[in-house]
């Protein structure tokens, strides 16, 4: 019998790509008009994706788990990384939209940009040699 991967650990992180698909079709079929709210959009997908990674430990407990067959390692520790992450993320998406309007750079792709590299992020936070951690 082959075992099934739990995905709930890697829900926020999934959540968050979609998001960035979803964003890229919207910045894709509107069009630089749309750099404003597509960037507020990714700030209200970072604070739902921040959501739910502050959901999946109060569901499943702070204690390690491994999943997707010992690639995704989830604790306290990659929890606190990955929030850190994305408040830092949503700090500098607001900064970034004043700053990109003054100066005549506001793009769709700048956030989804974003969102791609916060991706990145979160999932390194939860691999199983990042943060010292050991098997």
């Amino acid at each position: 019998m082959i075992a099934s991967p739990d995905f709930l650990p890697a829900l926020p992180e999934m959540f968050l790509g979609g998001c960035a698909m979803a964003l890229l079709l919207i910045g894709v079929y509107s069009g630089d008009r749309a750099a404003r709210a597509v960037s507020w959009l990714a700030v209200a997908a970072l604070a739902a994706t921040l959501a739910l990674v502050l959901y999946v430990p109060y569901t499943a407990g702070l204690t390690r788990q491994v999943s997707l067959f010992g690639m995704f390692v989830t604790d306290g520790l990659g929890y606190f990384a990955k929030t850190l992450v994305i408040l830092g993320s949503v700090l500098s998406l607001i900064i970034s939209m004043r700053f990109n309007a003054r100066e005549g750079l506001a793009r769709c792709e700048f956030p989804v940009l974003v969102l791609i590299a916060i991706m990145g992020a979160v999932v390194l936070a939860a691999s199983p040699g990042s943060l010292g951690r050991k098997e």
